[in-house]
């Protein structure tokens, strides 16, 4: 099953050179993943019944064209399956040509809400996923592991106290925020001109209320930066950004 959504791309989507900003896209597609997964059965709905929640644990985006505001937009989500631990999710975000904008693919896991833990895929029934479309592929493979260059040790940049505005109804920080949060480390002269051409971020543990993450930069003379996410000395995100 395919879910569609058409949109006009709003202003509040958008960066200082009416771009759309990647965490934008990262909303969208958090929104109509959740769309479709209720639709299918397997949603909030479902899931909160029985203490469970989906969380997200990696996700790739290409950037192909940066839509730009008021452009007419068609956003894309179908459940791949399963590989290994992950439930699979693409996405595909098409300009008014046609033409893929933006591919993404996203990897899932289930969260028991009481233990905090993951729950491997077969323990909970979800009949609905016979109907995924594995061999439906928004981009080749699979979002991957980030593995940082050894060879440069990381810089730490800055660091970000949760509040309230960064927390989810799963009680931790949103996934959308830490792309927030990893970008705005890069220079803004540098985004202005030479705009993301994709992004690779793993969830590696939970962020609460009242916790403080800090940043660390490392940059590749490739055009990549690793941006890495810690809470004392646990990690909390890493994030590979192509420009």
């Amino acid at each position: 099953m395919i879910t569609t959504q058409k949109l006009k791309l709003p202003c509040y989507m958008t960066d200082l050179r009416s771009r759309m900003r990647a965490t934008a896209f990262m909303d969208l597609a958090q929104q109509i993943g959740e769309d479709d997964a209720e639709a299918g059965g397997f949603g909030f709905s479902f899931l909160r019944a029985r203490g469970l929640a989906w969380v997200l644990a990696r996700q790739r985006v290409e950037f192909y064209s940066l839509p730009q505001f008021k452009d007419e937009l068609e956003l894309q989500t179908w459940h791949r399956g399963v590989n290994g631990p992950f439930y699979v999710r693409d996405y595909k975000l098409l300009g008014a040509d046609g033409k893929v904008a933006v591919a993404s693919s996203s990897s899932w896991v289930l969260m028991d809400l009481a233990s905090r833990t993951m729950v491997m895929p077969g323990k909970v029934d979800l009949p609905a996923l016979a109907d995924a479309a594995p061999g439906m592929q928004a981009i080749e493979g699979y979002a991957s592991k980030v593995m940082p260059p050894r060879d440069l040790p990381p810089v730490k940049v800055g660091e970000r106290a949760v509040v309230f505005s960064d927390i989810d109804y799963n009680r931790h920080v949103n996934n959308v925020r830490y792309i927030g949060w990893a970008v705005d480390v890069l220079p803004m002269e540098l985004l202005e001109e030479k705009p993301l051409r994709g992004l690779t971020i793993n969830f590696n543990h939970e962020v609460h209320p009242g916790e403080t993450v800090s940043l660390y930069l490392q940059e590749n003379p490739s055009g990549e930066y690793f941006v890495e996410g810690r809470v004392e000395d646990r990690q909390a995100f890493i994030v590979r950004l192509e420009v």
